[in-house]
């Protein structure tokens, strides 16, 4: 029942969430509590949350604090208010597993990249738009339930992504690339 990953510090905030579910602003100096809420409830996430609870380390970019709650419907990424933790943009359908959201830029675009139940998806940080979204491993898509997610995606350069994943699953590059407005994710190697 204790937290299962680690609380971001940021402008004399800690903010954390915890394996039952509450994303928990505090103020740093003092430990009162300025805000909570339960992510999984307030995004349709019962269902989908993963058997050993919510496992994400907050992102905090331009005073939002980003979490994954993978609520279908629009409710996989939440962005909440640093100040308030009132909603300012989700987006996303895919359930989460136990990866958190990373900030990174491909092909010269800023983006919050996290690694799903099922996929890797990449969103827009201002209003949490979906890039691009392919299915890791291959295949996962298609199955009813996929491996657990734990592994961080790391960029590797202006275009490639790293990714890896036990359960004998292994590791991958990607090259990211836009044209225009289409984004293409091309495995390098696996």
């Amino acid at each position: 029942i204790g937290p299962r990953a680690t609380p971001t510090i940021h402008g004399g905030k800690v903010s954390a969430l915890g394996a039952l579910r509450h994303v928990t602003c505090l103020d740093g100096a003092t430990g009162r509590q300025l805000w909570q809420h339960n992510i999984v409830e307030d995004n349709g996430a019962v269902d989908t949350t993963p058997i050993w609870g919510k496992s994400c380390s907050p992102l905090i970019y331009e005073n939002k604090v980003i979490v994954s709650a993978g609520g279908p419907n629009g409710k996989a990424l939440v962005a909440l208010d640093g100040d308030s933790g009132e909603a300012i943009w989700s987006a996303g359908d895919d359930a989460s597993s136990y990866s958190s959201p990373v900030l990174m830029t491909l092909s010269g675009v800023p983006q919050i990249v996290i690694v799903n139940a099922k996929s890797v998806v990449a969103h827009d940080p201002a209003d949490g738009r979906i890039l691009w979204r392919e299915s890791w491993p291959e295949g996962a898509l298609d199955q009813v339930q996929g491996e657990p997610s734990v592994s961080q995606p790391t960029a590797a350069g202006d275009d490639r992504i790293l990714l890896s994943k036990g359960y004998g699953i292994g590791s991958a590059l990607w090259q990211v690339a836009k044209e225009g407005d289409t984004w293409s994710v091309e495995p390098l190697w696996r």
